[in-house]
């Protein structure tokens, strides 16, 4: 069960890393 949640989720948390990631690298 949580692992299925964890594959829906999965997707989504990566692009939210990614954005947090760019904003980090954007910001001094």
């Amino acid at each position: 069960m949580e692992k299925d949640i964890w594959q829906l989720i999965k997707p989504l948390h990566n692009s939210q890393v990614k954005m947090l990631n760019n904003n980090q690298m954007n910001f001094p």
